[in-house]
């Protein structure tokens, strides 16, 4: 089952061992000053903290950032034109009036970041049409068509993955007996995973309105498929219908990993009897689709702490909730002062944070949030309707930052500065710039503390409307370069996984980017 190549690199890597790209990645992220300023130097709030019209002053973010050239070819190309450039003209085909330099940045992005193309097997093809029940309705309730795709191909994925890791009695290996889904929430996947694919599978869940959701939907899904029967057996000429499909145990354990030890799970499986009378040893998948920041390297060191863990299938997601081993959880103070709360966090460092490999870790390699929260963009997603929603809000929320620092309510040069985090609003904020000020202002509760008026808000628009595309363009950049920060964080996982001597270790798409963008499923076997 493992693919070609165990890391899924561009072109240029095909010929290269994993270490070679590694090396190189990691080369790339510490030489290249724009990358690390792209990923995590430099944050949406601050662009206009500063004027761009100032000549005695440190100028503002984008003459900061960007070389004159790039500035020039950015003024004459529409944000089209740009975004179309960083992430969907192939190389050989950009125009001669694109920056040298420019161009080479492109492609050093482009070259080192893991790929994410698709393909599903034909042996999951074939395995889907042998089983088909018919019972999709049944499993896919509650299911939006995102999680539908996802768990639709990685239930497939899994179920090749459980055939092909074989039986070693010599080296006291056997074949898998259940899969364990970590995190399994409303067991979408756990479901389908037993019900379909006819394997046992045991869901671990720390919340208990998980767990009872997922015991109502098994509920609904027998209701459903007896129902199905009762009508194929109607329809028989003989009144009865033969089925033959196999169906695997479904159970939950309701625990929370965070020190890498899951023996309350293997205790809970009920023991397999053997041929001989005796059990047979217990051998375990582990699996998560979409484990949210520190909980993959959980399930990392709880395979490589379990010996009754035979392989892990990994996916994991939200990469601005890991913890850093050694600090840096806060953006770098390259263009304001962290807050000494931040600091305080950062210098404690988390034994379980990022990075996972004695590699990475010796080498000092280190992200922040902002890097982080970037790499959870999906760029080549992007549209023309989805690219004019988020870069006007995101155009209000850096304006209003500037109303904030005009009025005296935050000092741009102050270490003493809390997070002003404004969360969710509804979106009719985003109707007008004077909509988001007041929706925005009513929900940090700050009505006593400050007064827009309309004619106000409409002034600060006309100021800095034309600086809307230049903020465009440094968003747009971050997300593209933020892919790196990515590539980094899968490939530590996976040397991981090496290095805890692993038979096979590999990285590859468990199902289509457009669908679902965090799709790297991270494989280990013993």
């Amino acid at each position: 089952m493992p693919p070609p190549q165990q890391l899924p690199v561009s072109p240029r890597f095909s010929t290269s061992t994993p270490e070679e790209y590694i090396d190189s990645l990691l080369a790339f992220w510490t030489t290249s000053p724009l990358l690390q300023t792209l990923c995590g130097g430099i944050h949406i709030l601050d662009f206009f903290t500063r004027d761009s019209e100032s000549t005695d002053g440190p100028k503002d973010i984008y003459h900061t950032v960007f070389p004159a050239d790039w500035i020039s070819w950015f003024a004459a190309q529409s944000l089209d034109t740009v975004l179309d450039l960083f992430l969907r003209t192939p190389i050989d085909e950009f125009t001669t009036d694109v920056p040298e330099t420019l161009k080479t940045y492109i492609r050093e992005v482009r070259e080192h970041m893991l790929q994410r193309g698709f393909v599903r097997r034909e042996k999951s093809e074939q395995t889907i049409r042998a089983i088909g029940r018919g019972t999709e309705r049944a499993l896919n309730a509650g299911m939006k068509p995102k999680k539908i795709h996802e768990v639709e191909n990685f239930a497939a994925y899994l179920d090749d993955l459980v055939r092909d890791v074989e039986t070693d009695t010599d080296a006291g290996e056997y074949a898998i007996s259940h899969v364990i889904d970590y995190g399994s929430g409303q067991a979408y996947l756990s479901r389908t995973v037993a019900k379909k694919y006819g394997h046992n599978v045991v869901g671990i869940e720390s919340r208990t309105v998980n767990i009872d959701g997922a015991k109502s939907l098994d509920t609904l899904y027998d209701r459903i498929v007896q129902r199905k029967l009762k009508k194929q057996a109607h329809e028989c000429a003989d009144g009865e219908c033969v089925d033959d499909h196999k169906v695997g145990s479904l159970q939950y354990v309701q625990t929370f990993i965070s020190d890498g030890n899951i023996d309350v799970v293997v205790d809970a499986i009920p023991d397999i009897p053997g041929d001989s009378g005796s059990s047979t040893p217990k051998s375990l998948l582990l699996t998560s689709l979409h484990s949210c920041g520190n909980l993959v390297h959980h399930a990392l060191s709880a395979f490589r702490n379990t010996p009754s863990v035979r392989a892990v299938a990994l996916i994991g997601c939200c990469y601005n909730l890991l913890t850093e081993k050694r600090g840096a959880s806060f953006k770098p103070p390259y263009l304001r002062n962290p807050h000494p709360r931040l600091v305080a966090t950062a210098t404690a460092g988390d034994p379980q944070g990022f990075p996972v490999s004695a590699t990475l870790t010796e080498r000092d390699t280190k992200l922040n949030i902002t890097a982080r929260s970037m790499a959870c963009q999906a760029p080549a997603n992007w549209t023309a309707a989805t690219c004019a929603d988020f870069f006007e809000r995101h155009f209000y929320r850096a304006l209003l930052q500037r109303i904030f620092i005009d009025r005296g309510l935050i000092d741009p040069l102050s270490t003493e500065n809390e997070p002003i985090v404004i969360g969710s609003l509804k979106k009719g904020s985003f109707d007008s710039f004077p909509a988001y000020i007041a929706a925005a202002v009513k929900k940090l509760g700050w009505e006593d503390r400050i007064t827009v008026t309309e004619e106000e808000a409409t002034e600060y628009m006309r100021k800095f409307e034309h600086r809307k595309k230049e903020l465009s363009v440094v968003w747009s950049l971050m997300a593209y370069s933020a892919g790196i920060c990515e590539s980094i964080i899968v490939a530590d996982r996976w040397l991981f996984l090496r290095e805890m001597g692993c038979k096979q270790a590999w990285v590859e798409a468990a199902f289509d980017h457009a669908e679902s963008p965090r799709n790297f499923v991270i494989v280990g076997i013993r």
